[in-house]
């Protein structure tokens, strides 16, 4: 058993379930998992590369902030019924594996009419603490195979972090408030942006992408795309730079805490083949 500390988990958006669904249909009947199967060397490479030890650097101080007022005296707001009702609908048709704890989203979902006054006052702690519990953000690790690229690359699997389903319910509720906040306080994503917002993907950034290419020919013009490609952007971001974006766009002090706890001693375990 390895544990790579101090890293993000990684989880998959709503809109990535197509690609999400295809990988795991290749996996279904394809034995022991990646990572009980790959050289210890290998295997420890892959890990390395995918969970990057964190950069020693201090982001800049951002000495101007969007937002001005008191923002930092607001106390945390409870846990609404319509989060709560949001919750149950995405645990009841959720089908991915479930987290370390072994519960799945549909038992989670069965029992939440006995214990959803309990689940929502622990989720109105952690927001007035700001503490994300210790045992929501440890992980487990699945590897899965990307075709056309050499297996002794880092870059040729993909990770994919299970996390306890009560974990992920608390971390939705953190990040639609932040969506919330952006969108009514500001500053809004732009409309250019596609990754990580509800009801978009990359698909729709293709389709745009050949929509607009289309309408400049038809006008007798040329189109030329740049693409660039951030290696590993997700897993190597500073965490710092978070925290400091969050102070500068005038987030609630109470986001703010809870979301620097998520970030902070992140466990991902790793089943190799001696188990």
């Amino acid at each position: 058993m390895y544990w790579v500390s101090g890293h993000r988990s990684q989880k998959l958006k709503t809109k990535d379930i197509r690609p999400y669904q295809a990988a795991r249909k290749r996996l279904k009947g394809a034995g022991a998992p990646l990572t009980e199967t790959l050289e210890p060397a290998l295997l420890d490479r892959v890990i390395s590369g995918l969970f990057p030890l964190p950069p020693n650097i201090v982001p800049p101080r951002m000495v101007t902030s969007v937002v001005d007022g008191d923002v930092d005296r607001e106390q945390a707001p409870e846990v609404t019924d319509s989060e709560i009702e949001s919750i149950l609908c995405r645990l009841k048709s959720r089908k991915k594996a479930p987290g370390p704890d072994g519960l799945h989203a549909r038992v989670l979902a069965v029992t939440f009419p006995y214990m959803g006054e309990t689940i929502r006052g622990l989720f109105d702690l952690c927001l007035r603490s700001g503490r994300f519990p210790t045992a929501w953000k440890e992980g487990q690790l699945c590897l899965i195979r990307k075709e056309g690229r050499a297996p002794n690359s880092p870059g040729a699997y993909r990770p994919i972090i299970l996390l306890d389903e009560a974990g992920k319910a608390l971390e939705w509720i953190i990040a639609s408030r932040l969506g919330r906040h952006l969108s009514i306080v500001g500053p809004d994503l732009d409309e250019a942006q596609y990754g990580f917002r509800a009801g978009r993907s990359t698909i729709d950034a293709l389709m745009d992408l050949k929509q607009y290419t289309k309408r400049v020919v038809e006008r007798g013009g040329r189109a030329l795309a740049v693409s660039l490609d951030i290696a590993n952007a997700f897993n190597s971001l500073p965490f710092g730079v978070i925290r400091e974006a969050l102070e500068f766009f005038g987030v609630p002090l109470y986001l703010r805490r809870i979301v620097g706890s998520y970030l902070e001693g992140r466990q991902v375990a790793v089943v190799n083949g001696q188990g």
